[in-house]
């Protein structure tokens, strides 16, 4: 994934919770790493662009 981007829609009143197993990548700005979370609570669009190769995981929660 380095240097893409990438786009996940969230439904309404939905919250996300990105988990990083490998890489890093910025999640609507913030920049994480192997191991670290990002909650997402208050945007319905999750950008990814990628400073590495890249693995995450997406987790789509009612909020």
């Amino acid at each position: 994934m380095a240097g893409q981007t990438g786009h996940v829609w969230l439904g309404e009143k939905r919250k996300a919770w990105v988990q990083i197993v490998s890489g890093a990548v910025n999640v609507n700005g913030v920049h994480a790493t192997a191991g670290d979370g990002v909650a997402v609570s208050e945007h319905q669009e999750l950008v990814f662009v990628g400073d590495s190769d890249a693995e995450f995981l997406v987790f789509d929660l009612r909020g």
